[in-house]
């Protein structure tokens, strides 16, 4: 009885340990400044691709949920344009992995139920795209969006949300370090308003000049 009694209790312990850890649901939210970031030209339309770090790394493995919302700072936005150029549109909801605590590249993966919605200033969702499955590498994870937006129409907007579950990761689990922005279309346009800290600087400065002019003619007087 003893020997059986024992033998279940190692089944047990054998099972708790070899049995796989709860997947995690992981929820992103973070801001980021558009001022000072570049739209290019390639050839192939206007894009920009710009990394922005999120301290720390958040960590993702397979079976994992993220659930990702990236807003830009207020007064911020960005227009996209299919001016029917033949170069299309594309927008991704990537995360980009951290080279630091990872092999390079070695972010290959697949996901599943992904989709991407456009958010307008008060979170609004102006456009939705299901991706479903996707498959890609290396050194990002995330959503793909191609040729979202209809010949000759444009879609401003103040932020994105992503959703992805993981199905497979080459690098089990992989540290990512923070959106990816990268964006691409006929035409593209970032309006980067400058924060009421931004004006308030501008203004003394406007009126500094005014004093001194003033007083230049006060002087020649």
């Amino acid at each position: 009885m003893s020997k059986q009694f024992n033998k279940s209790v190692l089944l047990l312990l054998g099972l708790s340990v070899s049995l796989p850890s709860a997947a995690a649901q992981l929820t992103i939210s973070h801001v980021v400044d558009l001022g000072g970031v570049v739209v290019q030209n390639s050839g192939f339309g206007d894009f920009v691709s710009k990394i922005y770090d999120i301290p720390p790394s958040v960590q993702i493995g397979s079976g994992d949920t993220v659930d990702m919302t990236i807003n830009f700072v207020s007064g911020q936005t960005v227009q996209m344009s299919d001016l029917g150029q033949g170069n299309g549109s594309l927008m991704t909801a990537w995360l980009s992995q951290d080279s630091t605590l990872d092999p390079v590249n070695t972010s290959n993966f697949s996901i599943a139920n992904a989709y991407v919605d456009w958010l307008d200033a008060g979170g609004n969702v102006i456009r939705h795209v299901y991706v479903g499955s996707d498959s890609t590498g290396e050194s990002h994870i995330g959503v793909e969006t191609p040729n979202f937006l209809n010949t000759g129409e444009s879609l401003t907007f103040s932020g994105y949300h992503a959703y992805f579950e993981v199905v497979s990761l080459q690098n089990d689990p992989s540290h990512y370090s923070g959106p990816w922005l990268y964006m691409r279309a006929d035409h593209l346009q970032i309006t980067a308003v400058p924060e009421a800290s931004t004006y308030a600087m501008m203004l003394a400065g406007l009126a500094l000049i005014g004093a001194m002019s003033r007083g230049r003619k006060h002087a020649e007087a």
